[in-house]
């Protein structure tokens, strides 16, 4: 998971770097704490995530992570100047309720069950924080600035992962590296990392 995650994060710094080249009035340096608390969020809910899969009970973490509409529209009350309508609430109540039925009649490891609410929980807190400093600042910033500085961030903060990979990246098969669908294979022809 957490090779996964590095080579995921570092795909999406380079995908988004070129979007910060030929911004109109150059790079800004205003409210530069911006991007850098996000990233930080985004980059705690990857932890959070992973620890929950690795050491919790997936059975309970999958649905309680659809508890994070319900974190952002609490969150939203704090960060966000105008106030949360209505239609929020229910519509994050519906939709964390509609997650957790999927789980009705399915046993959870009680030995692994406080570890699995505590730390989905906490992951789903982080990625709300994330997407509310997104609508927070995301405006002000433009998306040409500010998604690039934020993905930039994870990935130079996904470097902290790889003193604990199981095994070093060379050893990510060549079929690892491929995109599948139903109706379609891509592979790269010399995958990266790959000896």
């Amino acid at each position: 998971m957490l090779r996964t995650g590095f080579v995921a994060n570092v795909a999406m710094g380079l995908l988004f770097l070129p979007l910060l080249f030929g911004t109109e009035g150059g790079l800004s340096v205003e409210n530069w704490h911006a991007p850098a608390i996000t990233a930080v969020f985004f980059f705690l809910g990857q932890i959070f995530t992973i620890l929950a899969l690795r050491k919790g009970d997936v059975s309970v973490a999958t649905p309680l992570m659809g508890s994070k509409v319900i974190f952002v529209a609490a969150i939203s009350v704090i960060i966000l100047p105008e106030p949360v309508p209505l239609a929020w609430w229910v519509a994050a109540m519906l939709a964390f309720w509609s997650v957790w039925l999927l789980r009705v009649g399915r046993t959870a490891d009680r030995n692994r069950l406080f570890v699995s609410i505590a730390l989905t929980l906490l992951s789903a807190a982080s990625f709300a924080v994330c997407d509310v400093l997104m609508q927070r600042y995301g405006g002000e910033w433009g998306f040409r600035q500010f998604v690039p500085l934020v993905l930039g961030m994870v990935a130079v903060f996904s470097i902290g992962f790889m003193p604990f990979f199981r095994d070093p990246l060379p050893t990510i098969s060549r079929a690892a590296w491929c995109w599948r669908t139903e109706a379609l294979v891509i592979c790269p022809a010399r995958p990266p990392f790959v000896r």
